[in-house]
């Protein structure tokens, strides 16, 4: 059995052991690593093979593999319990490139005004005729 880092004194008596439970892992990748309250444990195979023993209480389990999402779960231990936490750490996303977006239409109004969206006479600033405005269209 792998034990998790004391939050105290280790349990060397079997009055400490008793007030501890395992917790069991069936999670995937097999490979990530197992982090209990902030400490590493091993690998998810580690402790799928080796089992963890915890203090009673509640502990904060944190899974980790490059290529997926840090997996936070915050479980509770009861004394001379086993718990079992199965899940699956999701993939990270790729990020998507930028899409190259075709040719866009430009309204301009010499000396006032430029932009992708046909300007409204509201809005553009004093002096500025709006009957002067020019489309550029792309071919």
């Amino acid at each position: 059995m792998v034990t998790a880092p004391p939050v105290s004194a280790p349990p060397d008596s079997l009055n400490e052991l008793s007030l501890s439970g395992s917790l069991e892992l069936a999670v995937e990748p097999r490979s990530a690593d197992v982090y209990v309250d902030g400490f590493y444990v091993g690998t998810v195979d580690d402790v799928t093979q080796n089992g963890l023993l915890l203090r009673a209480g509640r502990h904060w389990i944190d899974l980790r593999a490059e290529g997926y999402e840090t997996l936070t779960v915050p479980v509770g231990i009861a004394a001379g319990q086993a718990m079992r936490y199965r899940g699956q750490l999701a993939a990270v996303r790729a990020e998507s490139p930028d899409v190259p977006r075709g040719p866009q239409t430009i309204y301009v109004i010499r000396g006032c005004y430029a932009g992708n969206r046909p300007p409204t006479e509201s809005a553009l600033p004093p002096g500025c005729n709006i009957a002067n405005l020019r489309t550029l269209t792309p071919r």
